[in-house]
């Protein structure tokens, strides 16, 4: 949250619902932060995960969400 003013580069923020290292209200608070900004960030959140996703449904939907966050806003 100290740097949030330095990020230049749209941000892509994935978090477990259930992750017991880094709580969802934190990814939510650097989210809204960078979005204050005026800035781009994708927010996914998996339900039922926990620190890394471990359900394939999931893992998938994580890819693909990457794949079209890498087309709209790296590899224009």
């Amino acid at each position: 949250m100290t740097s949030v003013d330095k990020l230049r580069i749209p941000l892509l923020v994935v978090i477990g619902a259930n992750d017991p290292r880094v709580p969802q209200s934190e990814a939510d608070q650097i989210v809204a932060a960078v979005r204050a900004k005026g800035r781009t960030a994708w927010h996914l959140v998996g339900n039922y995960e926990g620190h890394c996703f471990a359900k394939m449904e999931n893992i998938d939907y994580q890819f693909w969400t990457e794949v079209q966050f890498w087309k709209q806003n790296l590899l224009k």
